[in-house]
């Protein structure tokens, strides 16, 4: 299967015509990474879309003192980095490979700079992304409720106790000790 056909099959890039997905296929290239590979981390600027051709990567946030709660998993013909498509905006989770991955990958500046050039494209990219990030959080949701909506920026409250200020979900009907009971005790893995 050649790039074009691969980065068509791509929800955020399914809709756009031949034309527009050679442009972007142009863009990619192959990468290999061993098990173990931080492709990302917390806090790096965006600087890349990658897919993944063979493989797997966990992706993981860190919550408070709890370094690297796993939150998914992704495989083959999934997307990593599509925030890059909108900016170059901190991440706001860590990638690390599980098993040697291959996969391609293109540079965040030029498809951001290609996407100005054809504001049509933007557009229906930028309505694909909005419909992905949706999907992803409602698969997301489930395994880490509530912290999932610390994925959302402004959508909390901070609290302050003894401990300290602690951002806390801004709809949860709890505060800070729940909080941090949550980070704490996941007893249930939920």
């Amino acid at each position: 299967m050649n790039v074009t056909d691969i980065i068509s099959k791509l929800p955020v890039l399914q809709q756009i015509d031949r034309e527009q997905a050679e442009r972007i296929a142009a863009l990619f290239s192959e990468e290999r990474f061993a098990a173990g590979a931080v492709l990302h981390q917390e806090g790096m600027h965006r600087d890349r879309l990658l897919i993944i051709l063979e493989g797997m990567v966990e992706i993981s946030r860190r919550f408070g003192a709890r370094a690297g709660l796993p939150l998914l998993t992704y495989g083959p013909m999934d997307a990593i980095g599509e925030g890059v498509l909108l900016d170059d905006a901190s991440h706001s989770t860590t990638a690390v490979t599980k098993t040697p991955v291959v996969a391609l990958s293109a540079p965040g500046a030029e498809l951001r700079e290609m996407l100005e050039q054809d504001l049509a494209l933007k557009a229906l990219i930028y309505r694909r992304l909005i419909d992905s990030l949706i999907e992803r959080l409602g698969r997301l949701a489930p395994r880490s409720a509530p912290q999932v909506l610390d994925l959302i920026p402004g959508n909390t409250r901070t609290e302050q106790d003894l401990l300290g200020p602690r951002e806390v979900p801004a709809d949860a009907y709890y505060g800070i000790q729940t909080a941090r009971a949550l980070e704490n005790f996941q007893i249930t893995g939920v």
